[in-house]
C-alpha cells in the first residue's frame, strides 16, 4: 500500500501511473493477440466473426469498467479519509451488486446473442463462430467484472502494481490457450480425389499453418482403407522435415524426447525419438474414449473453422498443379470385388491329386 497523502506528489503520480499505462497496452494486446492467432491460423471468416462481436464485447466490457472506476473514486475517498470501515462497505457493495448484475447480462446475453446477430446482419458464413464467440464474452463478463473491481480497490489504496502483474499474468495465459484450443477441419471440393502424394501435400500445408512447436506430436492413422498405400503420414514427415515413427503401439514422454514401441512383422522395435516428431498409430496404442451423450449435443453448436484452397494455396508445400483428381500422379483405375471362389476338395493321396490336375489337362 502506498500512502498517497504524505511526500511529493509528482513521484506518487508518476510510480501509479507507469503500471496503469503498461495495463492499459496488456489490454489492447488481448485483441492483437487474438486478432493475430486467429488471422494467421485460423483464416479470414473466423477474423471476420472476431471482428462483429468485437463492438458488443467492447460494449459489455466497458460498463463494467466504468462501474469498477465510479466504485474505484468512492473507496480511494474512503482510503484516503482513513476511513477502513466505509472502504470494505463500498467494496461488498460493488462485489455483491455487480457479481448479481453482471450474472444477470451474461445470462441474458448468452440467450440473446443470436438476435443481437441478426441485428447486425452479419453473413451466414460467419454467423456460426460470431455466436459462439459473442456468448463465450458475455458469460466470461462476471469474471471479467471481479478482476476490475478487485483492482480497482487495490488501486483506491495506491497498489497499482499487483493488477499489472494479474494482468500480464493472463495476457501470457489467453496467448497460450489460443494456441492450444485451436482445431480446424481441412475441406475444399479442389481437393477432391487426391491420391496420396497430393494427400500429403495438402495435411503438410495444413499442419505447417498451424505450427509445430518444440514439444508438438503430429499424430497420424496408419493407413486409409481405400489407397491402402500407408504412406501419407511419412510423406507429411518429409515435407514437414520431421522425425517419423510408423505403426506406434506404445509411448512414453520424458521431457523432449519418446521412448516409442513400434510394431514389425515378427516382434517389436522400441526407438528412441526427440520432439518435434511425426508418429504413425495403430489400433494397439491406446483404448478409445467414447463422448457422452451430451457431449456429443454439445458439440452441435460449436463452430467448425475449415482450411480450404484459399486458406491453403499459397503455401510453398502445395503444388497446385498436383492436388485434387486431375493433378494426382496416381487415379483409381477401377475398383472391384474379388471373385467368389467356390467349396475345396480334400484329396487322400497323391495319386488322386495327380488325376484331377490330369483331367483339367494342367499337367
Amino acid at each position: 500500500m502506498r500512502d498517497m497523502t504524505q511526500g511529493a506528489p509528482l513521484g506518487h503520480l508518476f510510480f501509479y501511473a507507469v503500471p496503469l499505462l503498461l495495463g492499459n497496452w496488456l489490454q489492447l494486446a488481448y485483441n492483437a493477440v487474438d486478432a493475430i492467432i486467429v488471422g494467421r491460423f485460423l483464416g479470414q471468416g473466423a477474423l471476420a466473426a472476431e471482428g462483429v462481436a468485437g463492438p458488443v464485447m467492447n460494449l459489455v466490457i466497458l460498463a463494467i469498467s466504468g462501474l469498477c472506476i465510479g466504485a474505484g473514486v468512492l473507496m480511494s475517498e474512503a482510503c484516503g479519509a482513513r476511513d477502513a470501515e466505509t472502504l470494505r462497505a463500498v467494496l461488498a457493495t460493488t462485489l455483491l451488486a455487480g457479481a448479481a448484475l453482471c450474472v444477470t447480462v451474461a445470462l441474458l446475453g448468452a440467450v440473446c446473442a443470436p438476435w443481437v446477430l441478426r441485428a447486425l446482419a452479419v453473413p451466414g458464413e460467419i454467423y456460426a463462430p460470431a455466436l459462439a464467440y459473442l456468448r463465450i464474452t458475455f458469460l466470461g463478463a462476471p469474471f471479467t467484472f471481479f478482476y476490475n473491481a478487485l483492482a480497482a480497490a487495490l488501486k483506491s489504496i495506491g497498489d497499482s502494481k499487483t493488477p499489472l502483474k494479474f494482468l500480464a499474468f493472463s495476457a501470457v495465459l489467453n496467448a497460450a490457450l489460443d494456441l492450444v484450443f485451436i482445431g480446424v477441419l481441412v475441406s475444399g471440393r479442389e481437393f477432391g480425389g487426391s491420391d496420396t502424394f497430393a494427400t500429403s501435400q495438402i495435411l503438410a500445408a495444413a499442419v505447417n499453418k498451424v505450427g509445430v512447436g518444440p514439444e508438438d506430436i503430429v499424430f497420424c492413422g496408419r493407413q486409409a482403407i481405400d489407397g491402402d498405400t500407408a504412406q501419407v503420414g511419412p510423406q507429411i514427415a518429409e515435407k514437414l522435415h520431421l522425425p517419423q515413427v510408423t505403426y506406434v503401439t506404445d509411448i512414453q514422454k520424458n521431457g523432449n524426447d519418446l521412448i516409442v514401441k513400434r510394431q514389425l512383422e515378427d516382434g517389436y522395435m522400441e526407438i528412441k525419438v526427440h520432439t518435434p516428431c511425426l508418429l504413425t498409430c495403430i489400433k494397439e496404442l491406446n483404448e478409445p474414449r467414447y463422448m457422452s451423450v451430451p457431449g456429443i449435443f454439445e458439440c452441435y453448436d460449436k463452430p467448425i473453422d475449415v482450411f480450404d484452397y484459399n486458406a491453403l494455396k499459397d503455401d510453398p508445400l502445395i503444388e497446385t498443379d498436383t492436388i485434387g483428381l486431375k493433378g494426382s500422379p496416381t487415379n483409381v483405375y477401377k475398383s472391384f470385388a474379388p471373385p467368389v471362389k467356390g467349396a475345396g476338395m480334400m484329396v487322400e493321396d497323391a495319386a488322386q491329386l495327380v488325376g484331377i490336375l490330369n483331367d483339367k489337362h494342367l499337367i
